[in-house]
């Protein structure tokens, strides 16, 4: 007697979609996407060509681009582009200060107020900046800063959300690693493994110099191994690559 083992039938849907509901599907969606590009095949069309064309479709309609000079010189787009650049690189950059700074402060030090002060400011996550445009201005009014770059930016240039993930970011690496490699001068760190290499002769003394000075600043350490190099830490430190034994381990 033999056994024949059959692999299960996959399970059929319940509902099917029949073939002139699925035609229909597909028309609907062709419709949909003509009628979304028709404005910008429009904007198109009038861009290059001029405006007795505007309402008259001829495919043999000169082609012309007066049309985007005259809109150059209808504002001083010239000056609004370096507003922007202005205003952008000035906002990225206070942020990237504030927001680094204080992230840092919030991850690393320990104040009264601190778990109070962090709750406050991910409050301003919770509310909507329509809101603060009143006040904005009012605010902006009384120091003199109304129609100017360094008005329109200047409530931007601390962002609670820039704050909030750069302390996650720094709370992801150990406290005691970045005092360990403060404390320990020409040591090479490796924040994905989280160890802290320190260069030494291996011996006995070496060691307990090492043990005394971690001892020294309370920096607890969770494991301690003494390594010998090898051809692989030479290979990658010549290369920056390890080896392709070592890769395929």
């Amino acid at each position: 007697m033999s056994a024949i083992a059959r692999a299960p039938e996959p399970a059929r849907p319940i509902f099917e979609a029949s073939t002139p509901g699925r035609a229909l599907e597909t028309a609907g969606a062709w419709l949909l996407g003509i009628l979304w590009a028709t404005p910008l095949l429009y904007a198109v069309w009038t861009a290059f060509h001029g405006s007795e064309f505007a309402v008259h479709f001829d495919l043999l309609a000169p082609l012309t681009l007066k049309n985007f000079a005259r809109a150059w010189d209808a504002a001083p787009f010239a000056r609004y582009f370096l507003n922007s650049f202005i205003l952008v690189s000035s906002v990225l950059a206070a942020q990237l200060v504030l927001s680094t700074l204080a992230a840092f402060a919030f991850a690393r030090f320990d104040f009264i107020g601190r778990d109070l002060l962090f709750m406050l400011v991910l409050v301003q996550l919770m509310i909507m900046p329509d809101v603060l445009i009143v006040e904005n201005y009012r605010t902006m009014k009384a120091l003199g800063l109304v129609d100017s770059i360094l008005g329109i930016g200047l409530p931007y240039m601390a962002s609670a959300f820039g704050i909030f993930l750069l302390r996650q970011t720094f709370k992801s690496v150990p406290k005691e690693l970045d005092e360990a490699a403060r404390v320990l001068t020409g040591s090479t760190r490796d924040d994905e493994d989280l160890t802290l290499r320190i260069p030494s002769d291996g011996g006995a003394k070496s060691l307990r110099d090492l043990l005394n000075r971690l001892d020294e600043h309370s920096i607890d350490v969770e494991e301690f191994s003494v390594h010998t190099p090898d051809l692989d830490d030479v290979f990658l430190a010549l290369t920056g690559h390890a080896s392709t034994e070592e890769n395929a381990r």
